[in-house]
């Protein structure tokens, strides 16, 4: 059950900034796992941020299914998890109001509005699935007066120097 569990997410994710559409792909060859795991039965490559583990390899079949997803990259940056969470920004506070009336149809909510982006919100997806919120990130792009249509990604963790 637990490979079936991956194949249920989409393959590209797109993300919109001021420099276009963009799409964070697949990594083929390799997936996350969520703390707390048996370590001894999966091939850690590294450790992500907020608890995530990039493996080698398929899952075997005993790892919970809720607790794996696969990784994507955008471009040639690091490989990420996609939480389903989204960061988006409209063109004015009066278009986001607009726009925040059409995610909930899309399976999102509202979860935060940072007071230094008053254009901008943190949605959640409404279910679990995390492999619906992402295949959902799409349909945010036909809201027009979104600008930033951008997904929270984990990677791993970076030294400062």
């Amino acid at each position: 059950m637990t490979r079936e569990a991956l194949e249920g997410f989409p393959g590209t994710v797109p993300m919109r900034n001021a420099e276009g559409t963009r799409l964070y792909e697949r990594v083929p060859g390799a997936y996350a796992a969520k703390e707390p795991l048996d370590r001894a039965r999966i091939r850690i490559r590294t450790e992500l941020g907020e608890g995530w583990i990039l493996c080698d390899g398929s899952p075997s079949e005993d790892v919970e299914a809720a607790s794996i997803a696969p990784l994507y990259r955008l471009e040639s940056g690091p490989p990420s998890v996609l939480t389903g969470r989204v960061f988006i920004v409209a063109r004015s506070c009066e278009s986001l109001e607009s726009a925040l009336k059409d995610v909930a149809p899309l399976g999102f909510r509202v979860d935060h509005r940072p007071r230094s982006a008053p254009a901008g919100a943190w949605l959640a997806p409404i279910g679990e699935r995390r492999s619906q919120a992402l295949t959902a990130i799409g349909d945010l792009h036909g809201l027009e007066a979104l600008e930033i249509i951008q997904p929270e990604a984990i990677t791993e963790r970076q030294e400062r120097g």
